[in-house]
Order: structure tokens, then C-alpha cells, then sequence
């Protein structure tokens, strides 16, 4: 299968890279920026492409890795050119949007699809390496969907299959536990850096319960993985947590209120807590 890519990011550079990796034939970049085509053109020994119409001819998957916002604008632009698309295969690799988006495509026979690494992709160097043990979701219609799975077959990547209606949810869960999870962190780090800590200290001082915490969820779920003063039902830590964090910066309690009140529900999933101290816990939280 012959690969072209639409747009020379971060997201297509790496692609683009790892499937000629992976002996799978790249035959350019089309991009708006020059430097960038012309730098994952090389690393790929590929070409860089000025013309969409060649690109598209001489390609059987077409990625499309633009910015999420321009997907329909390509699309359309694509939808324009004359060409038995019968024998096409066009993807875009967002994953907030489902293939429906491509649907200008698909009228014209093109097998349309979403493919989605679940990747936060930083330089194309270590996400390429990264992507060796990732998995992706994969939601689209049309017959050359099977090829699609042959190419990933192909990368000895996982995939499974995501329905059309699902792919907004999918992807607000991967930003909660990626971005969020970052915010999270940073709320953390600021609180021990008002504690007296720098840093640095702090980020020594949490790594390992971080890296306990995640194994934990992984190897025992989120329930099992639960610590701390809501699964013990320990309302007077409760308390002096939020006497403390009114004194310091509001939006924390904020987040704090939110947080515990989700975890309250964690806890009561399996009955770490009964409803008593639950009920206790959400009057605390509400103040």
C-alpha cells in the first residue's frame, strides 16, 4: 500500500516515518509549509508534493494529519479531483472526529476512515519509537478498511474497532487522563512549592507515588488502587484539606471539591465506604 500524507507535523512526520519503518512505501508530503514537507519528505525518503491532484493519483491510503479544524476543508478539496476513488483509502488521524467528516469521500466511493494512535505526540523521533508498542482505534466504511488492518497488521500494532457515535466520548477520556492528568500534577507541584519545596524536590517527591499509583490502576484497577483519607472515610483529613487550601488559592479547592466528590463514588463502587461515611464526605465537599 502507498501512503501520501496531507500535512507535515508533528503527527505526520512521525507516521509518516514510522510506517517506513515498517517497509510500508511513503511516497510524499502535501503541505502548505514547505521547510516541514521537505524535512519528513527526507526522513522518509519520499518526496515533497505542490500539486494535491499527483498526490492523491499516485497514492492508494491517503493520511490526512492537518489540524483538526481543516480536515473538511481537505476533504473537500479532495472531493474535487477527478479520480476513480473507488480505489482509494482516505484516513484522518483525529481523534475527536469520526470518518462522517470525510463524507464528501465517500460519496464519491472512497473508503473513509478514522485511524487514531493513542499518542501524545511530542518530536517525531521519540513518538516514532513510542509507537512500536501503541495501540489504535480504527472506525470508517468501505472496502479497503481491510487493507487498512493489513497495514497495521503489517506495524504489529494493536487496534480495535470504534463505533461512529462513540469517537467524541473516546477522545474526551484520553484528554482527561492525559491533559488533565498533567493539570493535576502541576496543581501538585505548585501546592509543595507553596509548601516550602522546590521543584525539583517536589518532583522527586511524587514521581514514585505516581509511578505506584498508574501500576497500581494497571494491574489491580482503579478501585483496588485507592488510597487516601475519602477510601478510609476520614472526614477531620477531609476537613483540614480544605481549611488549608481556602487559605491558599480557591480554583484548588475548587478542583478539590470536584475531585472528592467523583471519588466518593470510586469508593462507594465496591463498598470501601459505606453510605454513612459517604453521605458525610459529599456534605464536607459541598461547603
Amino acid at each position: 500500500m502507498k501512503v501520501g500524507f496531507i500535512g507535515a507535523g508533528k503527527v505526520g512526520t512521525a507516521m509518516g516515518c514510522y510506517f517506513h519503518k515498517k517497509g510500508i512505501q511513503i511516497v510524499g508530503y502535501y503541505s502548505r509549509s514547505f521547510p516541514p514537507a521537505q524535512q519528513a519528505a527526507s526522513w522518509t525518503e519520499s518526496r515533497v508534493y505542490n500539486d494535491l491532484k499527483l498526490l492523491a493519483s499516485e497514492t492508494d491510503l491517503i493520511a490526512i494529519t492537518t489540524p483538526d479544524d481543516t480536515i473538511t476543508v481537505v476533504a473537500m478539496d479532495l472531493s474535487e479531483i477527478p479520480l476513480p476513488w473507488k480505489n482509494k483509502a482516505v484516513c484522518h488521524m483525529s481523534g475527536v472526529y469520526a470518518s462522517d467528516i470525510l463524507s464528501l469521500l465517500e460519496q464519491k466511493g472512497a473508503t473513509v476512515c478514522s485511524l487514531h494512535p493513542m499518542l501524545s505526540f511530542g518530536d517525531p523521533e521519540s513518538a516514532v519509537k513510542s509507537l512500536e508498542s501503541i495501540p489504535f482505534t480504527l472506525e470508517g466504511k468501505g472496502p479497503k478498511l481491510m487493507d487498512i488492518k493489513e497495514l497495521l497488521k503489517r506495524c504489529d500494532n494493536t487496534w480495535t474497532e470504534i463505533s461512529t457515535q462513540n469517537k467524541v466520548l473516546y477522545h474526551t477520556a484520553a484528554c482527561m487522563v492525559s491533559n488533565y492528568l498533567v493539570t493535576l500534577l502541576d496543581m501538585g507541584i505548585e501546592m509543595l512549592k507553596n509548601a516550602g519545596f522546590t521543584e525539583e524536590e517536589a518532583k522527586k517527591l511524587i514521581e514514585p507515588l505516581i509511578r505506584k499509583t498508574v501500576d497500581n490502576v494497571m494491574n489491580i484497577g482503579t478501585v483496588k488502587a485507592l488510597t487516601g483519607p475519602i477510601s478510609r472515610g476520614d472526614t477531620g483529613t477531609i476537613e483540614k484539606h480544605i481549611i488549608k487550601l481556602q487559605e491558599y488559592y480557591k480554583p484548588w479547592l475548587e478542583v478539590y471539591k470536584v475531585m472528592g466528590i467523583q471519588t466518593v463514588e470510586l469508593a462507594r463502587r465496591e463498598r470501601r465506604i459505606n453510605e454513612i461515611s459517604a453521605t458525610k464526605i459529599k456534605e464536607i465537599l459541598k461547603v
